[in-house]
C-alpha cells in the first residue's frame, strides 16, 4: 500500500511569511520603479535630441553633432520599446531588470563611442569629457532594481564598456588623448563606487522591507492572538491606544445573556476533554449568530455567554441587530441540536435574555490587569430574563423596552415575538413587560 506523501509544513515563523510578503512587495516595486525609470529614460533621450544640437550650436563646436545626434535617436527607439514593454507586463524579473541596466550602460558607452569617433576641439581624452559621467550615474541606477546581482554585473559591464571605448580612443585620437592607464584606473575605481552605491540601496531597500513585514506581522498575529480572547473591536483598540485608561463612558447598549440548562449537572460523567469540545462547539454556533449582527461577546461566564450591541462602538440599529440576534441564538441552537443528534448526542437547551438601557463602558480594573466590560442596571436585568426563562417556560425573553428601540429602527426587518405579560425579576421591585418568539 502506497503511503501517502506527508503534507507540506504550514508556514509558521514569522520570518518565512515576512520574506513572502517582502517578495511579492518588492515585486510590485520593482515592477512599478522600472516603469517610471523607463518613462524617464525615455524623457532623457527626448531631452538629448533636442537639447544637444542647440548646445552644439551655441558652444560653436559641431564636430560630435551628428553622432552624438545618431546615437540619442538610437537611445529614444530602444527607450521607448523598452517603456511599452515594461507597461505591458504584469510582473517583472530580475532578466529584464538586468537588460534595462545594461542599456543603461550601453548608451552612456555609446555617447563615449560617438565622441571619440568626432571629438571637439578640446578634446584631450575620453575620460576628461564631462558628459561620460553619465556611465557612473547609469551603474548607480542599476540599484532602483532592487538586485544586488544586477548591480554588480552592470559595474562590471561598465568596467568593460570603459576599457573598450579607451583602448578605441587610444588608437583613433592617439596624439590628442591624454588619458592613460592612472586614468582608466580612476574610472574603474569610480564604477566600483557606484556599483557599491547601487548594491548599498537594494541591499537597505530590501533589508528595510523585510523589517517592516516582520512588524506588520508580529502586530497582525498579537491582535489576531488579542482578538481570541476580547473582540476585534476591543482588540483594535487596545492595539492602538498609547496609554490604557481606566474607566468608562455612559452609553445606551444592547445586552444579550445566554446560559445553557442542566450543562453543569450533566457534565459530571463526562470527560473534561468531552465537555469542553461541547461547550467550544455551543460557543461557535452561538457567537457566529452575536457576529453576524455586529454584536460584541463582552464574556464567557462558564457556560454562559454575555454578548452587547452598542459598545465599543456604537451604530444607529444596534437595538434591532440585537432583537434578531437573540431570536436568532434560538434557531441556532436548533440547528446545532440536529447536527448533535446524528451523533448521538443529547439535545442542549438554554434560555436567552435581552434588554436595552443605559450602561457605563470601558476598562474596569487596573492597569497591570483591566477588562472592556459593561456595567450597569440594564446588564442585571438581562441576566434575569434569561433566567426567567426556566419559571416562564420559554427559551427567550426579550423586555418591552428593548423591543420597542428595535422597532424604532427605520425599516429594521424583526423576528415576530408574542407577548408574554409583566413578569417580575430578582432585584426588581416593578414588574418589566416581556416578549418572546
Amino acid at each position: 500500500m502506497a503511503v501517502p506523501a506527508p503534507a507540506p509544513a504550514p508556514l509558521t515563523t514569522a520570518a518565512t511569511r515576512a520574506q513572502l510578503v517582502v517578495t511579492r512587495v518588492l515585486g510590485d516595486v520593482a515592477l512599478q520603479g522600472e516603469r517610471s525609470h523607463s518613462a524617464v529614460r525615455v524623457g532623457i533621450c527626448v531631452g538629448a535630441c533636442v537639447l544637444w544640437p542647440i548646445a552644439a550650436m551655441l558652444g560653436e563646436d559641431r564636430t560630435a553633432l551628428v553622432a552624438v545626434e545618431a546615437v540619442a535617436l538610437v537611445a529614444l527607439l530602444v527607450s521607448t520599446a523598452l517603456w511599452l514593454l515594461a507597461r505591458r507586463q504584469m510582473k517583472t524579473t530580475q532578466a529584464f531588470g538586468l537588460v534595462s541596466a545594461l542599456v543603461d550602460v550601453a548608451f552612456a558607452g555609446g555617447l563615449g563611442v560617438a565622441v571619440v569617433l568626432a571629438p571637439p576641439n578640446d578634446f584631450i581624452g575620453l575620460l576628461h569629457v564631462t558628459g561620460f559621467a553619465m556611465i557612473y550615474i547609469s551603474v548607480c541606477a542599476a540599484g532602483i532594481r532592487l538586485s544586488k546581482r544586477t548591480a554588480v554585473l552592470a559595474g562590471v559591464f561598465a568596467v568593460v564598456v570603459i576599457g573598450a571605448v579607451h583602448v578605441l580612443d587610444r588608437a583613433v585620437n592617439p596624439t590628442i588623448s591624454v588619458d592613460g592607464p592612472v586614468h582608466l584606473m580612476i574610472g574603474a575605481i569610480l564604477v566600483a563606487a557606484a556599483s557599491a552605491i547601487a548594491m548599498t540601496m537594494a541591499a537597505r531597500t530590501q533589508s528595510v522591507a523585510l523589517s517592516s513585514a516582520q512588524q506588520t506581522l508580529m502586530f497582525e498575529r498579537a491582535r489576531s492572538a488579542l482578538g481570541a480572547y476580547v473582540s476585534s473591536e476591543i482588540a483594535e483598540q487596545a492595539m492602538q491606544a498609547d496609554v490604557l485608561k481606566l474607566g468608562g463612558a455612559r452609553q445606551r447598549v444592547s445586552v444579550i445573556f445566554t446560559d445553557l440548562r442542566g450543562f453543569t449537572s450533566s457534565s459530571e460523567t463526562k470527560e473534561p476533554e468531552a465537555i469542553v469540545r461541547e461547550l467550544n462547539e455551543y460557543f461557535e454556533h452561538m457567537v457566529r449568530v452575536i457576529r453576524q449582527e455586529g454584536g460584541v461577546v463582552d464574556k464567557y461566564i462558564g457556560d454562559s455567554i454575555m454578548a452587547v450591541f452598542g459598545a465599543p462602538t456604537p451604530k444607529p440599529d444596534d437595538a434591532a441587530r440585537a432583537l434578531r440576534a437573540a431570536a436568532g441564538l434560538v434557531s441556532a441552537l436548533e440547528a446545532l441540536n440536529v447536527e448533535r443528534a446524528s451523533r448521538g448526542l443529547a439535545p442542549l437547551a438554554h434560555g436567552v435574555g435581552f434588554h436595552t438601557g443605559d450602561v457605563v463602558a470601558g476598562n474596569i480594573g487596573t492597569a497591570d490587569r483591566a477588562q472592556f466590560t459593561v456595567i450597569g442596571d440594564a446588564v442585571n436585568v438581562a441576566a434575569r430574563l434569561e433566567s426567567a426563562t426556566k419559571e416562564h417556560g420559554v427559551i427567550m425573553l426579550a423586555s418591552k423596552d428593548a423591543v420597542d428601540a428595535a422597532k424604532a429602527v427605520p425599516g429594521a426587518e424583526l423576528p415576530t415575538l408574542r407577548d408574554v405579560g409583566a413578569i417580575t425579576v430578582k432585584g426588581r421591585s416593578k414588574a418589566i413587560e416581556v416578549l418572546t418568539v
